[in-house]
């Protein structure tokens, strides 16, 4: 069997902060064990080591204690952290007002050495312990009552001041010039005799004789020609 360290896959299927009752004070862990080729480690006696490192993975170990298990069927391990048998201080002085990190250091029975894996951080904290070291100056608080009933509507508030009128604005470009009007006519009188030298757009009142309908009306010189309007 080699000596270098043996990387397992680790795969966490849960880590659960609970306390099942008063005076077990544990935290349930579950993973699952595997040896360098990625085969889980199924039903061996296995030593298990659990490390708890403050404020990170590779921080002081506030806490070591010892299982011996048996593997399950798929690899797994089943742990209650605070029920193994303690190397120095007890579960309970662990401070879990900060962050706690596990390390799992383990050694199947055929295996020569342990294998160890960190950075698995305790999310949740055992409450009867936490609740030991919590300490409140005016008494802690209690749990969030039920909601109260809906308050009565609040006054009509007074109406706004009306808008301003806002300064004129600047006076707009001069427009481009008209078109050129149609010239004047000098007389409105009945006339039977054509205008000589007429200038463009030049209006007369013909009595009918020039007209092709015969009856009194305007004509207009256009384009050259005499035009009946």
């Amino acid at each position: 069997m080699t000596t270098k360290r043996i990387i397992y896959l680790f795969c966490l299927l849960t880590v659960i902060a609970e306390l099942a009752v008063a005076q077990v004070e544990a935290i349930a862990y579950q993973t699952i064990l595997q040896d360098n080729s990625g085969d889980k480690l199924v039903m061996l006696d296995t030593e298990v080591q659990v490390l708890l490192h403050e404020g990170g993975e590779n921080g002081p170990i506030v806490y070591t204690e010892t299982h011996d298990i048996t593997t399950g069927l798929n690899g797994e391990a089943v742990l209650e952290i605070g029920r193994g048998a303690p190397e120095s201080v007890e579960f309970r002085e662990v401070d879990f007002t900060k962050p706690i990190f596990v390390e799992v250091k383990y050694r199947p029975t055929i295996y020569p050495n342990f294998f160890s894996n960190k950075g698995a951080e305790l999310l949740a904290v055992p409450y009867a312990i936490f609740s030991l070291r919590t300490r409140c100056d005016q008494g802690c608080p209690g749990e969030e009552g039920a909601r109260g009933p809906q308050g009565a509507p609040g006054p009509q508030g007074p109406p706004g001041n009306a808008p301003g009128q806002g300064p004129q604005g600047p006076q707009g470009p001069q427009g481009p010039p008209g078109s050129a009007g149609l010239s004047g006519m000098e007389s409105l009188s009945l006339t039977s005799t054509i205008p000589s030298s007429p200038d463009a757009n030049q209006l007369y009142l013909d009595d009918g004789t020039n007209r092709s309908d015969g009856t009194i009306g305007f004509r207009q010189f256009l384009n050259g020609q005499w035009v009946d309007l």
